[in-house]
């Protein structure tokens, strides 16, 4: 397992969330870049049939090793209702999931449920993670900015923070 992943699952179970490291989840297509919630949700409303829903969403987190940093992206993908078999449609830059590692977060999907009619939840945080610290990712559009984001230390892993709106 990866530091990066270690950290996360750490700091998120001293918050009182229940998260769990996933051995496996299947890449298995290629739907549209940045829109992985929208993606898992219409894989649940293609398979809804007779007996109601063959697969669901998860969300959590997927964990990608970049040369000097992790990436640690707030992320959903799908569960077969019946067998238990994670897998992700979503494709990522570089094209496949191929070495990601996956976290489920239960609380992040049940806060989401909980308040989106309420306060809609746009976009999750991303973080990277370099020399056991966390780095928001955050934009930078301000006049005179040198680059186009900025990275943000980030130490408060509860639920409510971690859900953008």
């Amino acid at each position: 397992m990866m530091r990066a992943t270690i950290a996360l699952v750490r700091r998120r179970r001293e918050r009182g969330a229940s998260v769990r490291f996933l051995r496996q989840v299947d890449y298995v297509g290629s739907a549209p870049r940045n829109t992985c919630f929208a993606n898992a949700l219409k894989v649940c409303n293609d398979s809804i049939g007779p007996d109601g829903p063959r697969y669901t969403v998860a969300l959590g987190w997927i964990v990608l090793r970049y040369s000097d940093e992790t990436a640690v992206l707030q992320h959903a993908w799908n569960i077969d209702v019946t067998t238990g078999r994670h897998f992700d449609v979503t494709e990522l830059a570089d094209g496949n999931n191929s070495g990601a590692q996956y976290v489920e977060d239960p609380e992040l999907r049940i806060a989401l449920n909980a308040t989106f009619e309420l306060t809609p939840v746009f976009v999750g945080r991303s973080f990277l993670f370099r020399d056991n610290n966390f780095y928001e990712i955050a934009s930078n559009q301000g006049s005179g900015a040198t680059r186009p984001f900025e990275e943000l230390a980030w130490t408060d892993f509860s639920t409510p923070a971690l859900l953008r709106r």
